[in-house]
């Protein structure tokens, strides 16, 4: 009984991270599109094709995961999300580069670090919490 709270929990924790993240990415679209061309993971053409994805797929999540819709689904989706922040950070972390992460758009100006990347891990590991309870 208690797990499944937990699960619950979790699962809003994760859906209210993705839809800030998403919101705040979205009022400055063109500055998140800059900052993924900052990671040089992508073209220029991809970095801009990418971020309003990017910020569709965290406002689908997040809001799907509050409401507890495909929360299967959106929980394998949601891993391969955070599994790809994961690997962008530590690309970054490995080049040595400073600029900020964009992890919340124009409102939270994280440098990249390795609290960064365990920031990201911890997420991911919520997902696998409270799909495996939920």
């Amino acid at each position: 009984m208690l797990t499944s709270y937990l699960a619950i929990y979790a699962r809003w924790i994760v859906g209210g991270v993705f839809l800030l993240a998403g919101v705040a990415k979205a009022r400055d679209r063109d500055e998140f599109a800059s900052t993924i061309e900052l990671f040089r993971l992508l073209p220029r053409r991809g970095s801009t094709l990418a971020a309003p994805l990017i910020i569709g797929l965290e406002l689908i999540l997040g809001t799907s995961l509050l409401i507890g819709v495909g929360v299967e689904w959106t929980a394998l989706a949601a891993v391969m999300l955070f599994g790809l922040f994961a690997f962008s950070l530590l690309v970054y972390l490995f080049r040595r580069s400073i600029v900020h992460c964009g992890c919340f758009g124009p409102y939270f100006h994280y440098q990249i670090i390795v609290k960064s990347l365990g920031r990201t891990i911890s997420l991911m590991v919520f997902v696998l919490v409270f799909s495996r309870f939920y």
